[in-house]
């Protein structure tokens, strides 16, 4: 977990364990993390909650297959 966990009086959940966004809807959600599960779900729940989403690190957008090439020239395009 992590500091503090004991004292939040929300509720916990992995992606492992999501099923439907519907069972957030009109709640605030906090995705932690920048891998492709909490991406996918983000994507998802932000249609029916607010969210913030959480990160180690910033993340980037960036649009077209050109550009992500260059951004990170090392992916197996």
């Amino acid at each position: 977990m992590y500091p503090g966990a004991e004292r939040f009086q929300g509720q916990h959940l992995h992606t492992r364990d999501y099923r439907t966004a519907q069972a957030f809807a009109g709640q605030h959600v906090v995705i932690v993390g920048a891998g492709i599960s909490a991406l996918q779900l983000l994507g998802e729940i932000s249609m029916v909650t607010t969210t913030t989403w959480v990160t180690r690190q910033p993340q980037y957008s960036v649009r077209g297959r050109s550009m992500i090439r260059q951004a990170a020239p090392l992916w197996p395009w």
